[in-house]
This record gives C-alpha cells, structure tokens and sequence, in this order.
C-alpha cells in the first residue's frame, strides 16, 4: 500500500481520507520522459512532501532509459575520451536507485519519510529435526513495508521497456 488508491488497511477505508489517497499513472507503454519525472515530484510536493526525503525507484531498464534521454544532452570536451556517466544519476536533486526486482516498466517516487519498514517478526531458528550427525533449521524473520502517507508517493507503471 506505498500508492494505492483504493481498498482497507486494518479494516479503515483509505479512499475516504485525502492524505491517504495515492499517486499512480498507467503509462501504457508510454517512454519514460523528463516531464513525467517532473509531475510525480510536483504531485508530490504538493502534498506535503520534503525534497530532501524523495527517491526515484526503478528497474535497470529504466535507469538506462534515464541515462539515455540524459546522453542525448551531453557533449564530450575534445580532449576527453570519457563517454558515459559516473555516480548515481539524479533528476532535481532526487537520487535515482536501481532496483533488480524491480518491475522493467515501473518508476516509484519514494518519501523516505513517511516510507517504513516494520519487523513483524524477528528472526528466529526453525529447527526440522535430526537427519544422523546433523540438523537441518531455517531462519525465518517476516517484516511488512507500509507508508503512512501515500500521496507522499508516486507510481508510474507500465512505461515501455523496449
């Protein structure tokens, strides 16, 4: 529930309260664009949230897309042969984070604020019993993510990946 929109969470409807309404936009495999980076962090400034608290998450497909609306920008000093980038790309002072399982056509903007993460369970040993000279166990530890503030956060899904 970082953007949803509708639905319950413990049984208290969402969809009633405005500062628990999230942000999403289904991109249709539309490209991703500067100017849609720009309404998420807008939307989102908007509705309360610190710049300085802001994120964008995205899958590796994304980022090189980023990358590339950004080379396209670039000029190379004749003296240099440096092509690329180096550091982590950001748009408007919000950091950009690649994230390996994240979905290929998805960008979330994060308020790392308002964003937490809560230990359900610490982590414990399950044991399985004796197999001979050894014992088998798994250690198990259960955590949920949830925000308290979803219009803090934004989703885009569905941009295109090719």
């Amino acid at each position: 529930f970082l953007t949803a929109t509708t639905g319950t969470l413990y049984g208290k409807a969402r969809a009633s309260i405005t500062t628990l309404q999230g942000n999403t936009d289904a991109m249709s495999s539309a490209e991703l664009s500067l100017n849609q980076m720009r309404k998420m962090r807008r939307t989102v400034l908007v509705n309360g949230a610190d710049v300085r608290n802001l994120i964008f998450v995205t899958s590796y497909t994304q980022g090189d897309k980023y990358r590339a609306l950004m080379q396209q920008m670039q000029r190379m000093t004749p003296t240099s042969a440096v092509a690329g980038f180096v550091g982590r790309p950001e748009l408007d002072g919000i950091p950009i984070f690649e994230e390996q399982h994240a979905s290929a056509g998805d960008l979330l903007l994060i308020d790392m604020d308002v964003t937490k993460l809560a230990v359900q369970r610490s982590p414990s040993v399950i044991e399985f019993g004796r197999t001979g000279d050894t014992r088998k166990a798994a250690i198990v530890m259960y955590f949920n993510l949830y925000c308290v503030n979803p219009n803090h956060n934004y989703l885009s899904s569905g941009l295109a990946t090719t």
